[in-house]
Parts: structure tokens; sequence; C-alpha cells
């Protein structure tokens, strides 16, 4: 649900417009999203909905959620098709050109649907590509010995807390004594949890 840009009008049955609605607000909610929730949530609804019948049925036929991108494609197409459909009746109804111009600006509307927010998603992510690896000059804090991880930390400071996280036998311990030492030899200091394995990299008991 956090992932789509469907809004309950997207959808032409007005059964699937209650139904989208009640899942966007339980994750508004922070609730669980299943038949439960939604028959609770739809309590004064179920008659127009189709019962619980219907929530179970749609329940069970969706195949995965790997193409949900595409289902939601397919429904947006189908909603700006029928949006289309009726602002081009209007316009061959009268043929003013006020409706023409009506039909135009619904065309070019829709048209912007599912963009927006892909766009603002790509330039937030290259903003941030940006600033990782703009040249800051003259390091703030400690080097680490890498300038690719200097150049997205700044250099180690006394304030930042590093997780090295991966899974087993990927070279974690050897990299984080690789940074210690980097430290020591920078003129930083370490105080390290495994002091014998740290001595074969610097004469420094405590660094």
């Amino acid at each position: 649900m956090n992932e789509l840009i469907l809004e309950p009008h997207h959808f032409l049955q007005r059964r699937n417009q209650l139904i989208f609605q009640a899942m966007t607000e339980l994750r508004q909610e922070s609730q669980g999203i299943d038949v439960v929730t939604m028959v609770n949530k739809l309590i004064g609804h179920m008659q127009e909905i189709g019962g619980a019948t219907y929530l179970t049925t749609l329940a069970v036929s969706c195949p995965t959620t790997v193409h949900l991108e595409e289902y939601q494609r397919i429904v947006l197409e189908q909603f700006k098709l029928r949006e289309c459909k009726r602002a081009a009746a209007g316009f061959l109804s009268s043929g003013t050109m006020e409706d023409a111009e009506g039909f135009y600006q619904t065309f070019i509307k829709i048209q912007e649907i599912g963009l927006t927010q892909n766009e603002t998603k790509q330039a937030h992510m290259m903003t941030v590509f940006d600033e990782i690896f703009e040249k800051q000059g003259d390091l703030n804090g400690i080097d680490t010995g890498f300038q690719s991880l200097n150049q997205m930390t700044n250099g180690w400071a006394k304030t930042d807390l590093i997780i090295l996280a991966a899974r087993p036998s990927m070279g974690k311990t050897a990299f984080a004594l690789q940074l210690a030492m980097n430290c020591c030899l920078k003129g930083g200091r370490c105080r390290c949890l495994f002091p014998r394995k740290c001595r074969k990299y610097s004469s420094r008991k405590e660094s």
C-alpha cells in the first residue's frame, strides 16, 4: 500500500472504491490489512460491497504481489480511458470550443497521473547521490583510509555511530580492523573490543 499511487476514484466499481478506501485508512492507522480487519472497517457497507464472500474472493484471486506495479498500471490505464471517453462524449454532444478546451485539459491532466511521484523519487535520489559524492574539500573528521567512504562520511567524527552489517564470512571483521588501523595511523583513537586481533595491525594497546 505504501508503494501505490492509486486513489479510490481510479476504480470503476463503487464496491472496489469502498474497499480501497478502507485499505488506505487501515494503512494510515498502521493496522494490518486482511479479511478480518477489512470486514471490521467496512461493517456498515458489507451489503454494498457484496459481503465477506467478495472480500475473500479478492484475497485469494491475486496470484502474486511481484507484479504490483503492472496491476496498478492496468487500473490507471483503464481510468484514463474512461476519463478521455467521458470528456470526448461531452465535446461531441455540444461541439462548443469550451468543451473542446475541456477535453484537451482533461487529456493533459490524465497523462500526468503516475508520473509526478516517479519524477519526484528520481529527483530526490539524484539529490542524495550528488550530496554523497560532492567534494567536501578538507575532511572534517578522521581519514577512513578509503576515498569513497570519505566522500560519503566526510571522515570519522566523535558523534558517529557506524554499523557494519553483512552476511557471515563477508569480511566484516577484517574491514572493521582495517578501518581501526587506518584511524590509528591518521592520529585517531579507537578503543577495540578485540585487542589481540588489533595488535597485529597496530603497536598501540589502546589507540
